[in-house]
This record gives C-alpha cells, structure tokens and sequence, in this order.
C-alpha cells in the first residue's frame, strides 16, 4: 500500500524521489542526530513528539506556517501539534 502511494506521488511530482529506509524508533532516532549533527539532514523525517526540544536545539525545525495554512489536514492537526511543542520547547 505504501509502496503504490509512494508511486503514485512520485508520478504526479517528477524530480522528486522518496527514499523509505525502515528501521527501529530507537536507530532512528540516533541516525537522525547523527545526520542532524554532521549536516547531511533528511528534507523530511518521522519522529516522535518528545525528540522536538532536543531538534529545536539543533536548529533542525523547519517554520512550516505558511505551509500549513495550505494543508487540508491543518485544522484538524496543528493545534495539538502547537500546544505539544510550546509544552517541550527551550
């Protein structure tokens, strides 16, 4: 199922290639420090709520308000996301 949605996006938005790398919360999380911290960040990552004071830190946040102001889920998502990150932000 993954996989069909990954084409099809990727059919409908040429230049553009998602690279799927399935492995452990826990390799994730150090994988992600470890690109974060030597500069090879990913455009775009999974993670959980509780890494976004340690990211923020980093610099690794991305501001996505003006994008999510275009985003159909953005009602429904963005306010449980604000009240989670102002909670572990600093």
């Amino acid at each position: 199922m993954a996989q069909e949605k990954i084409a099809g996006f990727e059919a409908t938005h040429p230049g553009l290639k998602i690279d799927v790398q399935d492995m452990s919360f826990e390799a994730l999380h150090d994988k992600l420090v470890t690109a974060l911290a030597g500069g090879e960040s990913p455009d775009a990552s999974w993670g959980s709520i509780e890494w976004l004071s340690e990211l923020n830190r980093m610099g690794a946040l991305a501001d996505l308000t003006d994008a999510a102001a275009h985003c159909p889920t953005a009602p429904r998502s963005t306010p449980t996301c604000c009240r989670a990150s102002a909670s572990t932000a600093g």
